[in-house]
């Protein structure tokens, strides 16, 4: 059984739009994601399209591919689309995948997202790389 999803419409702010996705963004939902994003910009979005995702509790490389595919919809319509306060393993999941930097509008400097709506104080930090150590071999263990 898929977890349940929704998209709310939150009221525009000059020259933004913003979407707040709650649940999950997989391959069974990502269609309506793209779906909500081509809507609002077929009905004339502002120049900016926020995507909130701080109450997104997974993505999957589908859910990455609709954000993208979103952001790419947008730009042919002249708006910009970011995303806003992802967390826990959606933050995870888009670090990994390198696409964190593509979707987000965070100043490289300070890493807090450039919105109009006043909610930079709220943004998120990536650790540094930390250096893998090899872990020495275990004499008796075999991995076959």
């Amino acid at each position: 059984m898929t977890a349940p999803m929704s998209v709310v419409k939150e009221a525009p702010k000059a020259g933004s739009i913003r979407l707040r996705i709650t649940g999950e963004i997989d391959m069974s939902t990502s269609d309506v994601v793209e779906a909500v994003i081509a809507t609002a910009l077929r009905h004339g979005a502002p120049p900016r399209m926020i995507i909130d995702l701080s109450a997104v509790w997974f993505i999957d490389a589908a859910g990455v591919q609709a954000l993208l595919d979103g952001q790419r919809y947008a730009r042919a319509h002249g708006v910009q689309l970011f995303i806003d306060q992802p967390t826990g393993i959606v933050l995870r999941t888009l670090t990994i995948t390198g696409t964190l930097s593509a979707l987000s509008d965070a100043h490289p400097a300070t890493n807090r997202p450039l919105t109009d709506e006043g909610r930079g104080q709220r943004s998120w930090t990536i650790a540094p790389q930390q250096p893998v150590t090899a872990v020495p071999a275990m004499q008796g263990v075999s991995c076959a």
